[in-house]
């Protein structure tokens, strides 16, 4: 029998209730390009931060972004969090930053 394969944020999220490392798994593919397409849901509105990232990091991480995550980079923000914050956590918070602003700019006029 074969596989049904979804796409979209309903494929990602929707694998047996995987997280990210067996969704790449799963889809053969690695787990930074999984984070990536998971944050870029969030940014568009399609996934809550919170499925992705535990509530009591979220601002941590959000102060951290906006102390060190110059031009984008999020290396510096990593090596400040350490090692109990991940990449994927890291771009999913800055994905809804980002969301956040761009709603903010379009509502101006």
């Amino acid at each position: 029998m074969g596989r049904v394969r979804v796409s979209g944020a309903e494929g990602l999220t929707a694998v047996s209730g995987s997280v990210e490392p067996a969704i790449a798994k799963e889809r053969g593919l690695g787990l930074s390009t999984v984070e990536g397409h998971l944050a870029r849901f969030v940014g568009s509105g399609e996934i809550a931060l919170e499925q992705l990232v535990p509530v009591e990091k979220i601002e941590v991480i959000r102060t951290a972004i906006i102390e060190y995550g110059g031009e984008g980079m999020i290396g510096p923000v990593k090596t400040a969090l350490g090692d109990n914050f991940s990449y994927g956590e890291i771009r999913a918070v800055r994905a809804a930053i980002e969301a956040t602003a761009a709603e903010k700019s379009n509502g101006a006029f």
